[in-house]
């Protein structure tokens, strides 16, 4: 299996894909469609255009950042900004930090039950450290939307991701952010709200990637450091361009029909 049989395979299967929104020739952005609708027959998904969006979009890189299922992100950011549970404000205090917590278990197997267009491979969970992430995220808001406008504005968004990086406790448990780094900027890019973000630095190399790489025949770096993390995603954007690692990712869901 070549890389272009892939991309052909890829395209040809994205419409069954609820990850795999693709038109011209580009990924549209997973953000934009969260592959789920709600009792009243909407979809969910989001903007980064309305600050709340952007907010929930960090949060899914967050809860993504996790071991266990993708699925597990995706149920949790559309189950926030379906019962309004993202104001930046409340995420600050304790008190509802803690209440989010607490409801975890009772609140992901609602989200199971209410949102519809997803088989999750494996029951959603809600870990619990992801809302004190969550909390760090919210108490750092003002200082991120800085740090971004300047890298929009200089089209430095390296030092953007650096600074991502820079914050302890988005990771899991206390740890730092950096494989779903490139998340965060891909959805941001494909919003159109930041065009110059390099997609260069939009690819994910986390291990269902690596691993559908490696079958394809290349090796990528070690996710060692985040300066690793973005000479993956120079490699995975040579070959694939901007459907970014989205075909790498496809591989498992779509080798049984084609290869």
């Amino acid at each position: 299996m070549t890389n272009q049989q892939l991309i052909e395979q890829f395209e040809a299967s994205a419409h069954k894909l609820s990850y795999a929104r693709i038109e011209n020739g580009r990924y549209l952005g997973w953000m934009s469609d969260l592959g789920l609708v709600n009792p009243s027959g909407n979809r969910i998904g989001l903007d980064p255009v309305n600050e709340t969006d952007k907010f929930l979009l960090i949060i899914c890189a967050i809860a993504w950042s996790r071991p266990g299922p993708w699925e597990n992100a995706v149920y949790l950011t559309a189950f926030l900004k379906e019962f309004d549970l993202f104001d930046v404000k409340a995420w600050r205090k304790d008190c509802f930090v803690q209440r989010q917590a607490v409801n975890r278990k009772k609140n992901s197997l609602m989200a199971r039950e209410y949102f519809q267009g997803i088989n999750p491979r494996k029951a959603i969970s809600f870990r619990k450290d992801v809302f004190r992430s969550i909390q760090i995220l919210a108490v750092n808001w003002k200082e991120l939307n800085v740090r971004l406008d300047e890298a929009s504005k200089t089209g430095n968004f390296y030092a953007f991701a650096f600074y991502l990086r820079s914050i302890k406790g988005l990771g899991a448990g206390k740890n730092k952010m950096m494989i779903k780094i490139p998340l965060i900027l891909r959805e941001l890019r494909c919003s159109g709200l930041y065009p110059n973000i390099p997609g260069e630095l939009c690819c994910i190399p986390d291990k269902r990637v690596v691993e559908a790489a490696e079958k394809l025949g290349f090796s990528l770096p070690r996710n060692t450091s985040l300066e690793n993390v973005f000479r993956s995603s120079k490699m995975i954007y040579r070959v694939f361009g901007d459907y970014y690692d989205i075909p790498l990712f496809s591989y498992n869901d779509i080798k049984g029909e084609y290869f």
